[in-house]
């Protein structure tokens, strides 16, 4: 029988996903803290550049990011940057999911509920892929703020997605190519958070993030020993 996600007995899968959270987990330091809202001062007036403003000050405030996305998805005009914030909330969704299933997995009387968890899991996670792979192939022109940002969201989300595939499926080559996209995806951000004017404290968060991955063995020996890899 193959074990499910985050079963007790899997020691080498959940120290693979405490490795990988490790990594993830930087990228959300600095999750909300940018400023998009130059961009909308050449496509805006004033009044409804400040209404926005207001608006989505008041999404960040609130704890519950279900309500937070609701109302971000209210506002017009409908930007990249927007749609950057919205993501970064789903991703707080993604990292409470993570810990439902972990804690559900350790517990007998909830393991049989963790198969369908991971599976919604799952589906978040390849409509944040879908609509990251949107923005950054679209016709909108991107601020390199937000490019960098969307670059290393992806990265983290196709991470959670290699650890899930490895758990669900046991199959390393297909999270071969997860990570393999990752690591471009982080190198993505690197090279356009050093071109932009990100403070010097904010293109770390890519850098630590590539530098975890090649420094963890087990995700070394997994991206080596599959040369093949697809989705």
């Amino acid at each position: 029988m193959i074990p499910g996600p985050f079963h007790p007995g899997t020691i080498h899968r959940r120290r693979l996903f405490y490795t990988l959270l490790a990594s993830i987990l930087l990228f959300l330091m600095i999750s909300t803290g940018f400023h998009f809202f130059r961009y909308l001062q050449y496509q805006t007036t004033a009044d409804r550049l400040v209404r926005l403003r207001k608006a989505a000050e008041a999404a960040d405030r609130l704890d519950n990011p279900v309500e937070a996305i609701r109302r971000l998805n209210a506002l017009e005009p409908v930007l990249p940057e927007m749609d950057l914030r919205i993501l970064m909330r789903r991703w707080e969704i993604v990292l409470h999911r993570m810990k439902q299933i972990r804690n559900a997995g350790e517990q007998p009387a909830l393991q049989k509920d963790v198969p369908e968890m991971a599976a919604e899991l799952n589906r978040l996670l390849d409509g944040m892929i879908s609509r990251a792979d949107r923005l950054l192939t679209g016709d909108s022109e991107l601020l390199p703020a937000t490019a960098w940002r969307l670059c290393n969201l992806r990265g983290a989300v196709r991470l959670v997605t290699a650890y899930l595939v490895l758990e669900n499926e046991q199959n390393e080559k297909k999270a071969a190519g997860q990570i393999k996209a990752a690591i471009d995806d982080f190198a993505a951000a690197i090279d356009i958070a050093d071109r932009s004017d990100t403070t010097n404290a904010e293109r770390m968060i890519p850098r630590w993030n590539l530098e975890l991955l090649h420094s963890e063995a087990d995700i070394r020996k997994i991206v080596l020993t599959s040369p093949d890899t697809g989705r």
